[in-house]
């Protein structure tokens, strides 16, 4: 029985923890994969590419940095009112990060659980009634006012992520992140293909489009336009323009940019019904300039 369940069991007028409690066990939970993961990495590997512009180096800095300007600095009472409103600017702040990385991959390491000791600090002090408390978020979709527990989930998202891509360009087979949270992710990461869509080309057609991710992580989603917006609903819709079928891996790796997804159709690691219905649907979600700023949700 964790602290918490024995103060409540003491005095069930205590205030309610128990989905501060679960952030704690599931953040604990990838931060000690993630630790395993870096231990055994060889020490060469720290300076081996990490796709095209990072050395596995840039990984524990960058969530270091992400964890204690994005995170931790909210749930304190102590963010910075900055704001990354278009990729560009995402990019911008990326790239300074990085150029600040030590030379030494274990003070990157200290620093980044030096901002998990933070979160789990303010988390230890909060109920779940605080995580409703307001904080500034600064990038892209989600930016502005949101509640410390959308901080929380984003975190997670990061965490699971930088996770898989990392497991990925690493070659592993077998993934730390349970399959239950990889369901998740695919979920909530399905979940923004709306915002991405372009309005001009959603105003065109009407056009539906269905994604069968199959294993047991993936599941069945459908996305249509029209009138110039799109919606996502789960299951299946059939006679719809375009399906597309792909492994639950299939998918991941696309979301993490281990794979180019014009190029996994083409060499028929992941299969669509239609080529021409596929090349309106890179044309839907293409992005736009990188310095636009994207709508917010």
């Amino acid at each position: 029985m964790s602290w918490w369940r024995r103060q409540k069991a003491a005095n069930p007028e205590a205030p309610d923890r128990e989905v501060v409690e679960g952030n704690c066990s599931a953040l604990g939970t990838l931060w000690d994969g993630f630790d395993e993961l870096f231990e055994s990495m060889p020490a060469e590997q720290w300076s081996s590419p990490f796709g095209p512009d990072w050395v596995f180096a840039d990984v524990p800095h960058h969530l270091a940095a992400f964890d204690s300007q994005f995170i931790a600095a909210a749930l304190e009472g102590r963010e910075r009112r900055f704001e990354l409103a278009a990729p560009a600017d995402l990019d911008r702040w990326a790239r300074d990060a990085s150029a600040r990385r030590p030379h030494d991959p274990s003070e990157s390491l200290a620093a980044w659980r030096a901002a998990r000791a933070r979160i789990i600090a303010a988390l230890e002090t909060m109920s779940d009634a605080d995580l409703q408390r307001m904080a500034w978020y600064p990038a892209l979709w989600v930016r502005g006012e949101r509640p410390l527990a959308v901080h929380l989930e984003l975190l997670r998202v990061h965490t699971i992520q930088t996770a898989l891509e990392t497991e990925f360009r690493l070659g592993r087979e077998d993934s730390f992140v349970d399959s239950a949270t990889i369901a998740a992710f695919i979920q909530g990461y399905m979940g923004f293909l709306p915002l991405l869509a372009n309005s001009d080309v959603a105003a065109g057609r009407e056009f539906t489009a269905v994604w069968r991710i199959t294993g047991p992580e993936g599941g069945m989603w459908t996305l249509t336009t029209a009138g110039g917006h799109a919606q996502l609903h789960p299951g299946d819709t059939p006679g719809a323009d375009l399906e597309i079928v792909e492994s639950a891996d299939a998918y991941l790796r696309i979301a993490t940019g281990v794979w180019n997804l014009v190029e996994a159709v083409a060499d028929g690691r992941i299969s669509v019904s239609d080529p021409e219905q596929f090349q309106h649907l890179l044309a839907l979600l293409a992005p736009a300039s990188p310095d636009i700023p994207t709508p917010v949700m």
